[in-house]
């Protein structure tokens, strides 16, 4: 059965808008509906708000007591249009799915704009630790698992990714609104539409109708940059976050995607995009995992196969990169978050070309 046909208890829902310019009021009116008992105490206990910074899509704030600072709850604000390119419907299934098999926290309610979810123990990764051995291949480990939840086994592709590239294109400004950005985008003189029309086109063909290329389609995280990554040290497990993107997809899509993050979002160097050496070691790992959990402990990962995966994994790294170039000239009309995100997809434009060039 499909993630889309399982059938979820209904979530506790309210109309309610958060409001940015009175988040106080804002925090109180979402305990009342979907903590009470959190509510109840704002009578006599003081509760702290903070902003999370980080987000790129959202704007995220946690909230907790002075008296029980571990104790938390994170409230989420969607970004403006970002409807354009998440199923907000389907990312709650999502996440009622993964919350009853712990691989994410429980969702208490959602309101007009956001949602109010459990608070997961652990600190996002910094962008080091991404390429830190003992912490790839516990990164490892759960994306496996992840994996597993659902695999496409039909004979013709069922993932919508080159579909969705095409739509997020057709939705993208061809000019800002804002005089400044549009400055911007001029300044950075990306190419036009029908270029990136061109891409995707190529890719598709590449990816999905030549037998070497081809990926396993799983579901996948589809956003696994080091801060939607959080390690527990006590523990020492590894949890991931933000699943607004995820859903069915290739399988070396989301471990290419997963690479280019290691490379930041801040400030982008793709110096640290992993070498074939550190990649070969990692999907090696991968490989062995993937086998473990399909019940083929007895298999010997072979170097043609992890070969095989290498380039296909870095192909579909390409297609990450145009999902997120897109992104950008997305978020760069409607966004208000503080953040420079067209110069951000200008350097992915240019990491796209150099590896292109190398990969075909």
């Amino acid at each position: 059965m499909a993630l889309h046909e399982v059938k979820m208890a209904t979530l506790p829902r309210t109309s309610f808008d958060f409001d940015h310019y009175d988040p106080e009021a804002s925090v109180r009116t979402i305990l009342q509906h979907f903590r009470p008992d959190w509510f109840e105490r704002l009578e006599s206990e003081r509760l702290k708000i903070e902003d999370v910074t980080g987000g790129y899509t959202n704007k995220l704030v946690v909230i907790y007591f002075d008296e029980d600072p571990l104790e938390k709850i994170l409230i989420r604000i969607h970004g403006e249009d970002t409807e354009k390119n998440i199923d907000r419907k389907a990312e709650l299934r999502t996440l009622q799915i993964l919350s009853e098999r712990k691989i994410c926290g429980e969702v208490y309610g959602v309101f007009g704009n956001g949602m109010c979810y459990e608070y997961v123990k652990g600190e996002a990764l910094e962008q080091e630790m991404t390429a830190d051995p003992h912490i790839s291949k516990l990164v490892i480990e759960k994306m496996v698992h992840l994996h597993c939840i659902y695999r496409h086994k039909g004979s013709h592709p069922h993932t919508s990714l080159f579909d969705k590239l095409h739509t997020m294109l057709r939705q993208s400004p061809k000019t800002f609104s804002d005089p400044t950005t549009e400055n911007t985008f001029r300044s950075l003189d990306f190419p036009n539409h029908k270029y990136f029309e061109a891409e995707i086109n190529f890719l598709q063909t590449e990816l999905t109708v030549h037998e070497s290329n081809v990926s396993p389609e799983v579901f996948c995280h589809n956003d696994l940059f080091y801060r939607n990554i959080l390690y527990d040290e006590d523990a020492d497990q590894i949890r991931f976050i933000d699943f607004e993107y995820a859903g069915l997809n290739y399988q070396a899509y989301d471990i290419g995607n997963h690479f280019n993050e290691w490379c930041g979002v801040d400030d982008v160097d793709y110096s640290r995009y992993p070498s074939r050496e550190v990649q070969m070691v990692w999907l090696r790992y991968y490989l062995q995992c993937w086998h473990h959990a399909h019940g083929r402990e007895g298999d010997v990962v072979g170097e043609e196969e992890v070969e095989r995966m290498y380039l296909t994994v870095n192909r579909f790294a390409l297609v990450a990169h145009l999902f997120w170039i897109i992104w950008s000239f997305q978020q760069a009309e409607s966004s208000s978050i503080e953040f420079d995100y067209l110069t951000y997809g200008k350097k992915r434009l240019d990491e796209y070309q150099k590896r292109k060039a190398v990969l075909f």
